[in-house]
């Protein structure tokens, strides 16, 4: 499961025998809203922009006992509509730390980071210095930063103009 927040609301998601949920839990009003998470994984990563949180990545837990498999969708939710859009990654999302820098979602892989334009809907893709296996991610103002992962001691900074 993951959570981010937005507003007044505390977003998570996580799966259980039902398939996975997301919830919204508003902290002014004390109120919880509930609604099926569409692609029906868990253990994926988080990252807010605006009223959206993106989704990426993580385990699709077939029923029956069915083998758990990776996925590279990208689930959006937004707060004000509380609908679900599912947004087509651009390549291999890989281990899929994620960042944002204003209206920018970073999405990192192993040599990749492919960076998705929330207002145009547009993606483009820039060069890592080198393999990252699950890096972390963090980003302050307008820049990201990349570090470290499965055996690396890579590190890569982003700057994105707003």
């Amino acid at each position: 499961s993951n959570v981010s927040v937005v507003k007044n609301n505390i977003i998570l998601t996580g799966s259980n025998s039902n398939g996975s949920l997301g919830i919204a839990y508003n902290v002014v009003t004390k109120s919880y809203t509930t609604t099926p998470r569409p692609n029906g994984h868990g253990e994926s990563t988080a990252v807010t922009v605006g009223h959206k949180v993106f989704f990426a990545g993580g385990i699709f837990k077939p029923s029956a006992g069915g083998v758990p498999v990776g996925t590279e969708s990208i689930d959006e939710y937004n707060l004000d509509s509380g609908q679900w859009t599912e947004i087509q990654p651009l390549s291999n999302l890989g281990g899929v730390p994620t960042a944002s820098i204003g209206r920018f979602v970073l999405f990192g892989s192993d040599a990749v980071t492919n960076i998705y334009d929330t207002k145009k809907n547009t993606w483009i893709s820039l060069p890592r210095n080198g393999p990252q296996a699950l890096p972390s991610a963090v980003s302050i103002g307008n820049l990201a930063i990349f570090a470290g992962g499965s055996g690396s001691d890579v590190v890569d900074f982003y700057t994105l103009k707003l």
